[in-house]
């Protein structure tokens, strides 16, 4: 099998392309004998791995205030909705249109936790699911850049 060496690691493995595919070849692997020699040939046009970039991880939870001003900042409320929304438990419509989209099971659960929440869970369930029911859906990317940003607000 062939294997394309693309980096060398810190530890002395290899990060390859083999059949197409990434593959980490290690000490021990059938392929190490040849993944070795090319890298002996390739001396230091062989790189190290580049570092992985860092990820802004979006925070875990944000208020309910957070949630609706973010969303009225990205015009899918209006701010009289999100300020209902907070200060009565009034659902926006354009949230109620995305319950009504949930299988009828689950809707009168998600309209309790978003009348009754106080803080709002990137991981919830429901987040990911309001995420692929926005028209047009919003990628993990984009959700998490929301999520960010709430919570500066």
């Amino acid at each position: 099998m062939m294997v394309e060496l693309l980096f060398r690691r810190e530890d002395g493995s290899f990060v390859a392309r083999v059949g197409g595919l990434p593959y980490h070849v290690i000490p021990g692997d059938p392929l190490w004998e040849d993944a070795a020699e090319q890298a002996a040939e390739l001396g230091q046009a062989l790189g190290f791995e580049p570092p992985s970039p860092v990820v802004e991880l979006p925070p875990g939870a944000i208020s309910d205030r957070q949630f609706a001003q973010g969303l009225a900042e990205a015009g899918l409320i209006s701010e009289d909705e999100a300020e209902e929304w907070v200060a009565a438990g009034a659902l926006p419509a354009p949230l109620i249109a995305l319950v009504d989209l949930l299988p009828v099971g689950q809707r009168f659960a998600a309209r309790m936790l978003l009348r009754g929440a106080t803080r709002f869970e990137f991981a919830h369930p429901l987040a990911e699911a309001f995420a692929a029911l926005a028209d047009p859906p919003w990628s993990a990317e984009y959700r998490a850049a929301f999520w960010r940003h709430c919570a500066t607000l």
